[in-house]
């Protein structure tokens, strides 16, 4: 039988991971809109590292799951960065967050659409910053465990508030 794979003893899980690299995602392509850009792992910057790991012996999890020595992973999988980024992506164009121009792959460009530039721009209730501002503080001054899990907040606002949108609430 195989060993499963260890949690590490760092590193973001699952759900962390991804709200941190939609939260980069989101922040630089608000930055640079209404340029569309190659998003990839030199684009969305060193917070993306986080993210990584690179086990120190092959790893395996039945017959699927495995992780090699020395290969880069995104934290709690067997995912490479690349592949990550590109199924985080095209996840956001099919629930209408970011535009594609160019067919999916690596050499798409992105945009943010209406919606979510429409929701970076609102400021929460209680609040005098919009939510674009707030993930760019928090993308660029937290911590990792801090800043993760503000992160983490933001991207479900912003996720929730789309989700309303679509139910008309």
């Amino acid at each position: 039988m195989d060993e499963p794979i260890q949690k590490p003893e760092e590193g973001p899980n699952q759900i962390e991971s991804f709200n941190l690299v939609v939260g980069l995602i989101f922040d630089r392509l608000y930055g640079d809109f209404p340029i569309k850009q190659r998003v990839d792992e030199t684009y969305l910057g060193p917070r993306f590292e986080e993210v990584i790991q690179v086990p120190e012996v092959d790893e395996r999890r039945g017959p699927v799951r495995k992780r090699t020595a020395g290969h880069r992973y995104v934290s709690y999988s067997n995912v490479p960065p690349k592949s990550y980024i590109m199924e985080t992506l095209d996840w956001l164009v099919r629930e209408g967050f970011l535009l594609r121009a160019g067919e999916a792959g690596y050499k798409a460009e992105y945009q943010l659409s209406v919606q979510t530039l429409n929701i970076l721009g609102r400021a929460p209730e209680g609040l005098s910053e919009n939510l674009g501002s707030q993930l760019s503080d928090v993308v660029r001054e937290s911590g990792q465990e801090a800043g993760r899990a503000a992160i983490g907040e933001i991207v479900g606002q912003i996720i929730g508030a789309a989700a309303r949108g679509a139910i008309g609430s």
